[in-house]
């Protein structure tokens, strides 16, 4: 099962949004310049007055699409926000156990697929995309940083439970070792650990996750490319299983976050 969003919602990208900025700093400088470049004893030119209008005229927009763009990501953010809440509230729920752990160690995470720049496709040929962390519910008192390295074709190349939910459109691993068991931990647990989630052993040691158990899906576009995959983990083993998304609730909340990604793309 793989969750479709028929439009992605508009990319602003670096170098426009630098532009903006740019023109933000910029302009309000050049009109407080302009008045002592200007001679008092002579009239006022028509290149002066196109001037001063032109940039007037171009930091009023610069602001203006630079507050366009900030109100459009809180406004999607806001949405997206609500429901993969919802979701949550129906992945969780339709465990017949009561889940162990706080409510913030039962997570959902919506990652973005973005791709990696000319160079570094070259240097670096083993990964052509990476999936960026865009929101989570519930939120916690960090963001998700984490990025997960990606490739078109080689699945052996996908980091973690993401990328393999990025090459194979959903998949939710076996019940993990528990790294915060009381006492000592057995030998191997690191290495166990690491195997299931497709993870380097450095960062699991650094981390030592709560996660237990860790599923994806894939989301497409109205082209069927792969815009992303919709991450969910929970401290208790048995939160997740092979029909978690399969459920009415469930895929009635993925049809709305469907409606609603695809709205932001318009």
């Amino acid at each position: 099962m793989s969750l479709h969003v028929w439009r992605d919602p508009p990319r602003v990208g670096a170098f426009w949004r630098l532009l903006l900025g740019f023109l933000e700093i910029c302009g309000p400088v050049a009109l407080g310049v302009m008045p002592f470049l200007i001679d008092a004893d002579k009239p006022l030119t028509r290149a002066w007055i196109m001037a001063l209008f032109g940039t007037a005229l171009v930091t009023a927009l610069a602001y203006l699409l630079s507050w366009c763009i900030e109100h459009w990501g809180r406004k999607e953010k806001l949405f997206v926000d609500c429901m993969l809440h919802d979701l949550g509230k129906d992945i969780w729920r339709a465990n017949p156990q009561k889940l162990d752990g706080p409510i913030q160690q039962h997570r959902i995470t919506l990652f973005q697929l973005r791709p990696r720049n000319w160079l570094v496709k070259r240097l670096r040929p083993k990964w052509t995309h990476v999936l960026v962390p865009q929101t989570r519910d519930p939120k916690a008192g960090r963001r998700p940083t984490r990025r997960f390295r990606v490739h078109d074709h080689h699945t052996e190349n996908c980091e973690g439970i993401c990328g393999l939910a990025f090459a194979m459109g959903s998949v939710i691993s076996p019940a993990l070792p528990d790294l915060h068991a009381e006492g000592p931990l057995e030998a191997g647990t690191f290495e166990e650990y690491t195997k299931s989630t497709r993870d380097s052993l450095s960062k699991v040691k650094k981390e030592r996750y709560y996660s237990r158990v860790i599923g994806g899906i894939t989301i497409l576009d109205h082209q069927g490319e792969r815009w992303g995959v919709l991450v969910m983990d929970s401290v208790d083993p048995t939160a997740l299983d092979q029909k978690a998304f399969d459920h009415s609730p469930a895929r009635r909340v993925l049809g709305v976050l469907s409606k609603v990604l695809s709205e932001a793309r318009r």
